[in-house]
């Protein structure tokens, strides 16, 4: 029986001497790799879909760009049909009415041709191309 106590005695005297006890209450290093790696797999999942988001807009903003352009070719064509003015006027002008707001925007929109014949537009938006057209009633064969 004392055989025993005394191997008792002496893991108790161990426990309080290296204080198991406090020692059982972290994280393993393997458990914290496992956090970490899953924390940078989903951050760069994230930082993927954010830049994704972020060329979807551009392309968007120079969609909503080369439709402002076609709304005032339009409205140029019809104000100088109604007049009687000429027809043959260079469309680079017209563009230019499309106003690019925003400090610091690199933002441009470029139209090449005539009001008399079909107008191509190219927007851009930091670097992202997108290229439109307008169709001059004159020159669609109606």
């Amino acid at each position: 029986m004392t055989f025993f106590c005394k191997y008792k005695e002496l893991g108790q005297k161990i426990r309080r001497r290296y204080n198991y006890d406090r020692l059982q209450g972290g994280f393993t290093l393997i458990e914290l790799v496992a956090v970490f790696v899953l924390l940078s797999l989903l951050s760069i999942v994230a930082v993927q879909s954010y830049f994704s988001l972020l060329d979807d807009s551009k392309i968007h903003g120079a969609q909503t760009l080369i439709a402002s352009a076609q709304t005032q070719l339009s409205l140029e064509f019809a104000r100088r049909a109604t007049a009687g003015l000429a027809l043959d006027t260079d469309s680079q002008p017209v563009c230019q009415w499309v106003v690019i707001d925003g400090a610091g925007a690199a933002a441009s929109i470029l139209c090449a041709g005539n009001l008399d014949a079909d107008v191509a537009i190219t927007a851009t938006i930091d670097g992202k191309d997108v290229v439109g057209a307008w169709v001059s009633p004159v020159s669609s064969g109606s």
